[in-house]
């Protein structure tokens, strides 16, 4: 069937084959930490964003309310609206947390 010679060879191949394989192992398990990394990197952007989009409507809020003065005062139902439109941003950047 395999002459003693070609049985050699097989297992000269097959012991490259197994070191070349372990390398290559080797090599995604840290491919494979560098992307989690990456990955962590991308969660914690994602997430900063995403708190400062829900406090955004509060500075926004704010900043309006230091403009220039208005013609006419503001009445009873405009400074709920003004309030509500303050703290809905507030409240949703205190549930995010």
């Amino acid at each position: 069937m395999f002459t003693n010679g070609q049985i050699a060879d097989y297992q000269q191949r097959k012991a490259v084959l197994l070191k070349q394989s372990d390398q290559l192992r080797r090599s995604l398990v840290a491919e494979a930490q560098n992307l989690k990394n990456a990955f962590e990197w991308a969660d914690l952007g994602f997430n900063v964003a995403k708190k400062m989009m829900a406090g955004w409507g509060m500075v926004a809020t704010l900043l309006a309310s230091f403009r220039g003065p208005k013609t006419e005062s503001p009445g009873f139902i405009s400074r709920i609206a003004k309030t509500m439109a303050f703290l809905t941003p507030l409240v949703s950047f205190w549930k995010n947390k």
